[in-house]
């Protein structure tokens, strides 16, 4: 290993010295033996056998005797010994003269150049370890810091200036209070590091010369003296703001992705890799019909509607499935019609790692288009019932005229019939006597009652038929209700077969309760119809007497005005219900009911009024038609 010119110079100093103190010539020696440094090297070669075998290993030292140097003019007498670098021979030190006179000489200076060389040698060790230290100290993208107690900053590392925006000379020999966003928050610190003597990730606020705030990390050590009392701290600051600020936005996706999933309009249920759920929303625990808790760890796979286990494991084997029906919860005696999607979640590895289901109940779906079905029945019914009413019409005119005019010439006293009944050889009188034995005249009366009731059907059917256009004013829905009440318990026709007296009504309404703009008597129609239908069904339906209870609310419900009319009647079986608003549907006997009622009050709310009329009912638990109006601010 070559020496380093400083070495060489500081060796050259020692030589001499050497030189000056003895007079002798002192030379230096490379590990091949060849002299790199000399004084006074008069008559002296440029190799020494000597120093060789020293470097080679195959002496530790070399004196040279007066016998050999007299045998070799080049080989002058004296005495060589070993110069050591890191435990290694890197050169040879000799002086040359009477060997008695210079061994001790050289001995001395070659401990003394051997210590030199090490102690530079631990010297540039230190200033190339202190480089390397002061590179990574000026270089830190953290910020290290030592301060007192009191919180004076004793050293920073040049990232605090870069970081703070504040240069170095104001950073150190200040209070370290001007770094925090919140002064007490070193309070907090300092109560950490002496009950615990170190902290770790301690997250706090600091702030920017120009007073803008950054999220910083902190790691920190008491520092002791000789006794053991604390004198400050050290350590480092991490600036953490892009960090925090990637957690907050994290955060604020979650919220929004939590918030969505929350408050979705339909039914979310998130499932694991085996297909057991692991999360649902509110909307799917009412779909379900069940609660969260029950829901949470259930196995799909393992449900008793194959159904749905086929297009589970759809899902889970990576391809998106989708299943329309109804579904009856195991967790809930519910059955529910619904359309539910399955979508697979893949891992990185495009591995199937659940998935998310989509779960929507089409109950009112399904509504819906039993009400398209049944309008267009209606309307395709309208058009015959037209067609019907007006063939109808002439010679049932013809039969209620023809029935009068016999009841009038065989009842009524005048000169023509009297006149008439002479002339056949009896009196009206008698006439009159036989057709009351006979029964005659109730005959004919039933056939002009007859008549009028075929009348009144086709005159409805025209109605049903054909849409009118009438006069709509604002109407308190309140006030006509009552008003329709009140012309029921005057309907002759009604109290022969019931006493209106004895119904158990109780309305009740919103104070504010808006206007409608409607056909008040239209509107008083529908009413009586469902009124009469509770009637009938109480009345007609039941072998025991059952106080009618009626049950009338009106509200607001956003831009329209809702009507309930509820009754404690039989109710009404699914089957019927779906077709309650059919033309000619009923399920009284011929001389009760046409079938027509419900009908034209669909027509008047829907098709007259834009508004919206159902039916919500269960076998044995009463009625409860529910009508919707726009209301007239809308």
């Amino acid at each position: 290993m070559p020496l380093s010119q400083r070495i060489i110079r500081v060796m050259e100093q020692f030589m001499e010295v050497v030189h000056a103190e003895t007079g002798f010539p002192v030379l230096i020696y490379d590990p091949d033996g060849r002299i790199i440094a000399a004084i006074d090297r008069s008559r002296i070669g440029d190799h020494h056998a000597g120093a060789e075998k020293i470097m080679k290993g195959l002496v530790n030292e070399y004196a040279v005797t007066p016998e050999e140097a007299a045998a070799n003019p080049l080989v002058r007498e004296g005495y060589n010994c070993p110069i050591m670098h890191k435990g290694k021979k890197v050169a040879a030190f000799g002086v040359t003269g009477k060997l008695d006179a210079v061994t001790p000489i050289a001995k001395i200076a070659a401990r003394m150049i051997n210590s030199w060389v090490q102690e530079l040698e631990s010297q540039h060790q230190l200033e190339q370890s202190e480089e390397r230290f002061r590179n990574i100290f000026n270089n830190l993208q953290d910020v290290y810091f030592e301060t007192t107690l009191d919180g004076k900053v004793v050293t920073s590392s040049p990232s605090g200036a870069v970081y703070s925006g504040y240069s170095l000379d104001e950073i150190i020999g200040n209070s370290v209070d001007i770094l925090y966003h919140n002064p007490e928050d070193r309070s907090v610190l300092l109560a950490e590091l002496k009950k615990k003597g170190r902290v770790r990730d301690l997250e706090m606020l600091f702030k920017k010369k120009d007073g803008t705030p950054y999220d910083v990390s902190i790691n920190a050590d008491l520092v002791f003296d000789g006794e053991g009392n604390p004198t400050g701290l050290k350590g480092t600051i991490r600036d953490i703001t892009d960090r925090k600020k990637a957690e907050r936005k994290i955060l604020e996706s979650e919220s929004k992705f939590r918030l969505m999933f929350e408050h979705a309009p339909m039914g979310i249920v998130h499932y694991d890799a085996n297909g057991v759920i692991t999360a649902c929303n509110d909307h799917f625990v009412r779909i379900i019909g069940s609660s969260r808790d029950k829901l949470i760890g259930l196995s799909m796979p393992d449900l008793p509607d194959q159904r749905i286990v086929k297009t589970v494991k759809q899902a889970l084997a990576g391809k998106p499935s989708f299943f329309e029906g109804d579904y009856s919860s195991v967790t809930a005696q519910k059955v529910t019609p619904v359309r539910v999607v399955f979508s697979p979640v893949f891992s990185k590895e495009q591995k199937t790692d659940g998935g998310i289901g989509i779960i929507e109940d089409i109950t009112q779906e399904r509504r819906t288009q039993e009400l398209l079905i049944q309008s267009e029945k209606m309307m395709s019914l309208g058009g015959l019932a037209a067609g019907m009413a007006h063939e109808i019409n002439n010679p049932l005119a013809g039969m209620i005229q023809n029935a009068q005019v016999a009841i009038n010439r065989l009842t009524k006293s005048s000169a023509v019939n009297e006149a008439a009944a002479r002339q056949v050889g009896t009196t009206l009188q008698a006439i009159r006597a036989y057709m009351d034995d006979r029964g005659i005249l109730d005959q004919l009366c039933h056939i002009k009652d007859a008549g009028h009731r075929a009348a009144g059907i086709v005159s409805n059917m025209l109605s049903f038929a054909r849409k009118k256009e009438g006069i709509k004013t604002p109407q308190d829905l309140s006030v006509l209700i009552d008003q329709t009440l009140e012309l029921m318990k005057n309907d002759y026709d009604l109290n022969k077969k019931f006493d209106f007296k004895d119904i158990r009504i109780d309305k009740q309404a919103d104070k504010d309760l808006c206007m409608v703009n409607c056909e008040k008597t239209k509107i008083q129609q529908v009413v009586i119809n469902i009124i009469k239908n509770s009637i009938d069904a109480v009345t007609l339906d039941q072998e025991e007497k059952v106080v009618l209870e009626l049950n009338i609310r009106l509200k607001n419900d956003r831009h329209m005005v809702q009507l309930e009319i509820e009754d404690n009647g039989p109710g009404i079986p699914a089957d019927i219900r779906k077709k309650i608003f059919e033309p000619f549907f009923t399920t009284k006997s011929v001389d009760q009911g046409t079938g027509l009622g419900l009908s034209l009050s669909y027509f008047i709310i829907v098709d007259d009024h834009n508004g919206e009329i159902k039916v919500v009912s269960q076998p044995g638990k009463g009625a409860r038609f529910i009508i919707r109006l726009p209301a007239e601010h809308a």
